[in-house]
């Protein structure tokens, strides 16, 4: 929880000084890279065969398996439990 009022308290320092900067070319660009759209997964994903796929349920399933091996390796099989 302290990490996060941390980084909160950061992003408002980095707001409070670029208001009182007074440039606006500055603001804009900030306010526009904070409403641009970016991608969550890469546009193509590189499977364990070597294969690259592009299909969102093909990486989707990938991910999955992925995220679920890392747990097991790291975590245990407890955690892998409560996530299926």
């Amino acid at each position: 929880m302290m990490m996060v009022k941390a980084v909160s308290k950061y992003h408002a320092t980095v707001e409070t000084n670029l208001i009182r900067k007074n440039n606006v070319g500055s603001f804009y660009n900030y306010v526009n890279c904070k409403l641009g759209t970016r991608s969550a997964v890469a546009s193509s994903v590189k499977k364990s065969d070597g294969s690259l796929t592009s299909d969102d349920n093909e990486k989707a399933e990938y991910l999955t398996n992925f995220l679920l091996a890392f747990s097991q390796m790291t975590m245990g099989k407890s955690l892998l439990l409560t996530l299926v």
